[in-house]
């Protein structure tokens, strides 16, 4: 469980045993609804806690691609795909995620990691060997 500087919340559970190898199922709750849906999927399933109407919403557009054999749910494709048009382009918008989220992503990982094996709660500020790197823009 982690709680954010904003207070807000947010729960991850991983199952190493399931049905479906290597899938991932993702849901967010909000306070008026929820939506969630599995990687390989077609769609996202949203549900409205005040309508109590349930939607289907499109998940990404089709690229003709078979993601569903590509590593990571198809991520690894598409975060290469970004990096490769980026780098020909000379357009570093094109690259959706840079170093410093996947820094910070894998912080709290290993922040995580820390909590489960040690049985302790971790506060990433507070805690000598978590700490923030600041990196230099990318020209």
């Amino acid at each position: 469980m982690f709680e954010f500087d904003d207070g807000s919340t947010a729960t991850l559970t991983m199952i190493a045993f399931s049905e479906s190898l290597c899938d991932r199922y993702t849901t967010f709750y909000g306070t008026r609804g929820q939506m969630g849906g599995c990687f390989s999927g077609k769609t996202l399933e949203h549900f409205d806690f005040l309508t109590r109407e349930k939607k289907s919403v499109p998940a990404v557009k089709s690229s003709g691609i078979d993601t569903a054999l590509m590593g990571h749910g198809g991520t690894d494709f598409y975060l290469m795909d970004g990096f490769i048009k980026a780098v020909s382009k000379n357009d570093p918008t094109l690259v959706l995620t840079g170093v410093e989220e996947s820094l910070k992503s894998h912080l709290l990982v290993f922040a995580a990691e820390t909590a489960r094996r040690e049985n302790r709660v971790v506060t990433i500020q507070s805690d000598p060997q978590f700490f923030t790197i600041d990196l230099p823009e990318v020209q």
